[in-house]
């Protein structure tokens, strides 16, 4: 795929994507990957969850049970 930008988007693009990948070999590709998947999702409806574990903070709150025996019936139901 090859593409052409307007000057002006290509170089905000190359200083964001420099900015957050560092300034070594793949950084334009990385930012692009993503680019292009978060456009994919957004036109197909799926949200871009920045913090997954934001949306399971809480859900065990009102468990009796411990952490460690958590872990022991997850490995039970995986074994299974």
């Amino acid at each position: 795929m090859s593409l052409r930008l307007e000057l002006d988007l290509e170089m905000e693009f190359r200083e964001v994507a420099m900015h957050k990948y560092g300034y070594s070999k793949g950084a334009l590709k990385k930012a692009s990957f993503e680019a292009f998947r978060r456009w994919i999702n957004e036109q197909k409806g799926i949200a871009v969850v920045e913090e997954p574990f934001r949306l399971i903070e809480g859900i065990l709150k009102k468990t009796k049970s411990g952490s460690v025996e958590l872990q022991h019936s997850a490995k039970k139901l995986w074994v299974k």
